[in-house]
């Protein structure tokens, strides 16, 4: 009997979340004898040179949807800074040409079903955290663009946390960014100038907005952790090399490929 076939569609598979994900894909395939085909391009989606992430994305062409049993798919790498070109094309191609089933991870992906992260629970624990260990009360929250599927789910953990302990987040304590160092730098700007007040800590939704908004503080004479705390999330390598180091959490996407793959093998196999 031939063996099952999936089709794994990411991007720049080098960076921190594509290399958690994939593992859980490949060793979850493997417990169900799947052979596991990646087709991705070697560059990220923001990429400047737009000539270069034009060829890179040919690769998507050479999918022979027939040759399939499902696929599983990341749109998340697919729409850094708001680009949504590949992620529509492919849309498009699933809609016309696939006709197995397909899991998305951790964004929607047309109708097709989806598996999320659970981001509710680490966002609980780094909330807790603040306030038993550091007795902080006035907590900022610095998320991704207003409206963005990641920001729901890490919001919910934060707030929770704070009901817990009889305190809440008002609407003007989130500021809302894109995940990436320039957004923490325009917060960072904002304290500076005196057109906010600190808070006790900034909860960023993103390492890179951590490490922006620390760095941007510090330069400008505001002293972290001792003047406001910072925290940041997905444990990206640029946290830990920073200087001061960013305090982040190390999200569970490795359970989340696995669980993708467990969802996908029971449309294959109902």
């Amino acid at each position: 009997m031939n063996r099952k076939r999936i089709g794994l569609l990411t991007i720049f598979p080098e960076a921190e979340y594509q290399q958690r994900i994939l593992p859980g894909i490949l060793s979850q395939a493997e417990k169900y004898d799947y052979d596991v085909v990646v087709f991705t391009p070697l560059v990220q989606i923001c990429n400047i040179n737009k000539r270069y992430v034009h060829g890179e994305l040919n690769i998507f062409e050479l999918i022979n949807f027939s040759l399939f049993d499902g696929f599983i798919i990341t749109p998340v790498p697919m729409t850094e800074e708001r680009n949504f070109h590949l992620y529509d094309l492919l849309l498009k191609k699933f809609e016309s040409e696939c006709k197995q089933p397909v899991v998305s991870i951790d964004m929607e992906f047309g109708n097709y079903p989806v598996v999320y992260t659970d981001e509710e629970n680490p966002f609980f624990a780094i909330t807790e955290h603040l306030i038993l260990k550091h007795k902080c009360k006035n907590i900022s929250v610095l998320a991704g663009p207003e409206g963005f599927v990641q920001n729901k789910n890490r919001i919910k953990g934060i707030k929770k946390a704070l009901k817990k302990h009889e305190l809440e987040l008002k609407p003007e304590q989130i500021y809302f960014g894109n995940f990436w160092y320039d957004s923490g730098e325009q917060l960072a700007q904002r304290y500076v100038t005196g057109e906010l007040s600190l808070p006790d800590a900034v909860i960023c939704l993103s390492d890179h907005m951590a490490i922006g908004l620390t760095n941007c503080l510090l330069k400008n004479g505001i002293k972290v952790p001792e003047q406001v705390i910072v925290t940041g999330y997905e444990a990206v390598q640029e946290a830990s090399l920073n200087n001061p180091p960013i305090t982040s959490y190390l999200g569970a996407q490795e359970y989340t490929g696995k669980h993708a793959v467990n969802v996908l093998h029971q449309l294959i196999n109902p």
